[in-house]
């Protein structure tokens, strides 16, 4: 027996199959519920990634003019060829066109953003030493093999080196407090107020 809102009783039994998985570490740590499932299957991905690439709502069409008065044709048209004799350019003929709606059209005539990356990303590097990977061309080939560009990970430890500060950070904290110069290859402090995972 349930008891609803407002006193009302319900001869219902309730058993796991009402209740949303939830994981209590993550609970305490972000302080919101969040649903957690295991993926096992090589369809979850299309689950994940499904609402980030589906785009927007698309139909294809064809615009074409019939003829007022259609004679009787005693032959079935070829492939290609319309009832009529013509020939049929189905490439050419189908036009594929986008809906946009109504906040979409707003958002994009008034030039605001359609999405943002807040707080920014940066893809810290993870190699053996002296693994890391390196771009070169046959005439750049002896020169990058000779001295290798630092990546953000021999760039830590450079850092680490020369820092107080960045000797206490484990490497995933440094650009919480520091930016990554990508034409220097080399970290340098962060200003204040500055977010970045």
């Amino acid at each position: 027996m349930a008891k609803l809102r407002g006193g009302q009783k319900a001869n219902f039994t309730f058993d796991n199959r009402w209740v949303v998985p939830y994981c209590p570490a993550l609970l305490r740590e972000f302080r919101c519920h969040l649903n957690v499932e295991i993926c096992a299957t090589v369809k979850a991905i299309k689950y994940v990634v499904k609402y980030i690439t589906k785009g927007s709502d698309m139909a294809a069409y064809q615009v074409r003019q019939e003829a007022a008065s259609a004679s009787a044709s005693t032959t079935a048209p070829t492939v290609g060829q319309s009832a009529h004799g013509k020939m049929i350019d189905e490439i050419k003929d189908y036009l594929l066109g986008r809906y946009i709606g109504p906040m979409e059209a707003v958002n994009t005539i008034l030039g605001f953003e359609v999405h943002s990356r807040y707080p920014p990303v940066i893809r810290l590097a993870v190699h053996l030493k002296g693994e890391q990977r390196v771009f070169f061309t046959r005439e750049t080939a002896q020169a990058v093999a000779a001295r290798p560009k630092d990546t953000t990970l021999t760039a830590f430890f450079d850092l680490c080196r020369q820092d107080e500060v960045a000797r206490g950070l484990l490497y995933q904290e440094v650009p919480r407090h520091f930016t990554w110069d990508n034409r220097a290859h080399t970290w340098h402090r962060a200003g204040r107020g500055r977010e970045t995972a």
